[in-house]
């Protein structure tokens, strides 16, 4: 891992961290002021909308292009020859080339305007007429609109900025759009609570819309900044597309699409487009399942669980993954590295520093998000309530219900579904970095199976017969369903990537022995999490009696509290000193890995 590998890392984290903060105060405030209707219409129902258009329209292009930064980087140094750049015989020339990928930035564009615009009317025809009724619904529609609109046009300059390496620049603008996104909901929100109205849904959409123009007008405000110097550098700079020649100098017929875009660009970003449609259902059908088979209330709580759940998920997993997602394409060019038997078939074969980096980066990133595992799955649910009533005060709406609140048994299922999100997403970045068009064709199949297996899995748990013998609500049932369709996604992602690294090293094979931790540690998790529910249990009459008014820390729920801290310290005693080799090959790996790599 490089010291760059870190930095990007520790920026994203950072961001992430700045971001779900914001988002986490204004969650607080609003669930105060907001109807539990508006929060599932806005968390639920056009979360989905949204996400769904911007999935669709960038993430294989997105997915694609970021194979691409090595080649992109050297291309726009103009201080290298063609030579120093690596072009081979009968390629395209430096010029060309970059053009080419700078065209391919603007796909998302064409891709996602029809789809977006298609999208919402069919929403828009097909939405309960309750949750039509809401104050502002047709202008919040429309706000959203516009966002999801803005931020298709931000995104060439978004993945310009990708390629340049220039993360910091983007950190900066995601965290001032944030910030902007926060105070703007708040204070329309908040104007409307104090003058008697209700502006909830109008708020989370001009927050929203506010957050896609500051995007789009700072990831483009460089580019159309005054430039000085080589007329034709500057023009060469300037991103926007326009019609390449092919290597010779002679022009290809304007109407084909080679003409603007690579085809072996197009034929990567179309394989991957291809796969997140089945891949979006899967991320976003609890929502879309939710927003059909559960009140708008309950949405509500849903919607403030999955808020709260993923927190975690949105600072630390996504960051490792996006960073993760670079190394691996960087590192695992199919382009730049041959097969072994090609290589050679000898064992004792060295092995590149590219794919043995990838190797040591996906065995430590396993390891670490199993030992995170052990502490969600132990310390997550005996202390959900409790966190709960901390947050939401016990007056709160969404726990009238008590150990039965819709919130309260969400997120506990939810910590049992956590390890299993990070583990798919740093399997699925080796997958998506490494595999060849061909294997992300086979994987795409295999992903209709899955969410087949999804909504099976959803019609099981949600059914009248889990309902009476397992005791368990739409709601967590969803989470259940998602759960088992995550187990398939890394069974598939650890054997592609155990024969990926037997085809390209030999010498190198992937155990998970390797990664799990270590036997003393799990038996230490094992006690902690017999040790905390038993005390849940000693105390739930406590929890049980708790009125809205007493005071909100009794001397049983601060005895249990103490339980839970007092084993996590024991459990990561225990860690240490079992596992302090592997700490330190992990640390020695991060610090002292040479920048060659």
């Amino acid at each position: 891992m490089t010291t760059e590998l870190l930095a990007t890392g520790l920026s994203l984290i950072g961001l992430q961290l700045i971001s779900r903060l914001l988002t986490f105060i204004l969650n607080q405030t609003l669930v105060r002021v907001a109807s539990p209707e508006a929060l599932g219409t806005v968390s639920i129902q056009f979360e989905v909308l949204i996400n769904t258009v911007l999935f669709f329209s960038r993430e294989g292009v997105r997915g694609g292009l970021s194979r691409t930064q090595d080649e992109f980087t050297r291309l726009s140094s103009p201080g290298l020859s063609s030579d120093q750049k690596h072009l081979p015989h009968g390629s395209p020339s430096s010029i060309t080339r970059r053009q080419q990928i700078v065209n391919a930035c603007f796909l998302p564009i064409p891709i996602g305007i029809p789809f977006s615009l298609i999208l919402f009317l069919l929403y828009r025809l097909t939405v309960h007429a309750a949750t039509a009724q809401q104050p502002h619904f047709q202008t919040a529609l429309l706000f959203y609109l516009l966002a999801v609109l803005c931020e298709l046009v931000s995104e060439p300059a978004y993945i310009h900025l990708i390629l340049a390496g220039q993360t910091r620049r983007r950190v900066k603008v995601e965290g001032t759009a944030v910030s902007v996104k926060t105070v703007i909901t708040l204070f329309v929100v908040l104007f409307g609570y104090h003058h008697g109205r209700d502006w909830g849904l109008l708020g989370f959409a001009t927050g929203q819309l506010a957050y896609s123009l500051s995007l789009a007008i700072c990831f483009w405000s460089p580019h159309f900044r005054s430039r000085s110097g080589d007329p034709e550098t500057t023009k060469q700079a300037l991103l926007y597309p326009r019609r390449t020649d092919d290597s010779q100098g002679k022009p290809i017929k304007p109407v084909s699409l080679e003409s603007w875009v690579a085809k072996s660009d197009l034929s990567l970003c179309y394989a991957l487009t291809r796969q997140s449609i089945i891949k979006q259902f899967l991320t976003e059908g609890d929502k879309m399942i939710i927003s059909k088979i559960c009140p708008i209330a309950h949405q509500g709580g849903y919607a403030l669980a999955m808020n709260y759940g993923s927190l975690i998920a949105r600072i630390l997993f996504q960051p490792i993954e996006e960073t993760s997602r670079l190394y691996f394409s960087r590192s695992l060019s199919t382009s730049h590295l041959p097969e072994k038997n090609q290589e050679s078939s000898s064992k004792s074969a060295a092995v590149p520093a590219g794919i043995q980096g990838s190797i040591d980066l996906l065995t430590n990133l396993i390891q670490c998000h199993l030992s995170l595992g052990l502490m969600f799955v132990t310390f997550g649910p005996p202390y959900v309530r409790l966190g709960l009533w901390m947050l939401l005060g016990p007056r709160s709406a969404y726990l009238h219900e008590g150990p039965s609140s819709t919130i309260v048994q969400v997120l506990r299922a939810y910590c049992y579904l956590l390890p299993l999100l990070g583990l798919n997403g740093i399997l699925e970045a080796f997958v998506q970095s490494a595999a060849h068009e061909i294997e992300l064709n086979r994987m795409s199949k295999l992903m209709t199976i899955w969410c087949a297996i999804f909504v099976g899995a959803v019609a099981l748990f949600s059914s009248s017969w889990a309902s009476g013998t397992l005791l368990i609500t739409a709601e967590v049932a969803i989470v259940i369903a998602t759960g088992v369709n995550m187990i398939c996604r890394i069974v598939y992602g650890w054997r592609f990537s155990i024969r990926y690294v037997q085809r390209r090293a030999a010498a190198q094979t992937l155990l998970l022995s390797k990664a799990a931790p270590s036997a003393i540690t799990i038996a230490a998790f094992i006690i902690a999490a017999i040790i905390t529910r038993s005390s849940e249990f000693r105390y739930s009459e406590s929890f049980a009696t708790e009125k809205p008014g007493e005071r909100l820390f009794s001397k049983a729920l601060l005895s249990h509290l103490l339980c839970g801290i007092g084993s996590l310290f024991g459990c990561l005693c225990v860690m240490a000193v079992s596992q302090r080799s592997r700490i330190g090959e992990i640390i020695s790996s991060v610090t002292n890995r040479p920048k060659s790599e």
